[in-house]
């Protein structure tokens, strides 16, 4: 079933002033799965999962992930899926 007032979102920010490490962020739930996803080149969408970050179960706070040495132009998102579906 869906929520409507059901809101997912990621959070993008530097890590600390005056560094390139990047932090990405989002709130998980639980009885679903997480897998952070990146590529510098959009037109290559099947890129690579970010180690660690693959089908990680959700408890209800909040996840993040440091980029610690990004590229200049990277992209991010996250595949959310129920366990068993």
């Amino acid at each position: 079933m869906t929520d409507p007032s059901s809101l997912f979102a990621l959070d993008v920010g530097t890590a600390e002033p005056g560094t390139d490490a990047v932090v990405v962020s989002w709130d998980t739930v639980g009885g679903r799965v997480y897998t952070l996803k990146h590529t510098t080149n959009l037109l290559n969408v099947g890129s690579s999962s970010v180690p660690g970050f693959v089908n990680e179960p959700g408890s209800g706070g909040e996840m993040s992930y440091t980029n610690l040495a990004p590229t200049g132009v990277d992209f991010h998102w996250v595949i959310v899926e129920r366990p068993g579906e």
